[in-house]
């Protein structure tokens, strides 16, 4: 289809800044290859995505419009209606997702990063290991982690 063939050449300006990082930019393909399978997915964000870098603004602004609502159209889409005990899971290498603040509760998470796999595109000018929050249950492991991998020895992470 024209719109795939389309979108396959094109490179996209993600920003950090919603999440208080001005500095760190990146730019990486439009569509991407999931590592595991192959399977071609978008991979733009309507909070992160800045522009098609090959496109006007005018252009970029109007295909981001586009693609973003392709996206979020109902037919793509998945909702939890969560009960007592309900654990939902998914591969953000291929999904969005958002939560509608539409119960009464308390909503306990647990994030789960599997490291080693890197985004398409050029190095990015920061280092691409997830930062690790102190208060994460994992957070001991995830360092020790990234400093295996990037230097194989997990002492000096301790």
């Amino acid at each position: 289809p024209p719109m795939q063939e389309m979108c396959e050449g094109l490179s996209a300006l993600h920003d950090a800044h919603p999440h208080g990082r001005e500095d760190r930019m990146a730019i990486h393909p439009v569509v991407r290859v999931h590592p595991a399978d192959g399977r071609k997915a978008l991979y733009i964000s309507e909070h992160f995505t800045r522009r098609i870098v090959e496109m006007s603004a005018p252009e970029s602004d109007n295909f981001l419009r586009f693609l973003t609502n392709w996206v979020q159209s109902p037919r793509f889409t998945v909702r939890y209606h969560w009960t007592a005990g309900t654990i939902g899971m998914w591969d953000n290498s291929c999904t969005q997702h958002y939560v509608l603040n539409d119960f009464d509760g308390e909503r306990v998470i647990q994030r789960v990063t599997v490291m080693g796999d890197q985004p398409d595109g050029p190095s990015p000018r920061w280092q691409p290991w997830p930062e690790v929050a102190s208060r994460s249950a994992m957070s001991r492991h995830d360092r020790q982690l990234s400093h295996f991998l990037r230097h194989g020895s997990a002492e000096a992470a301790e």
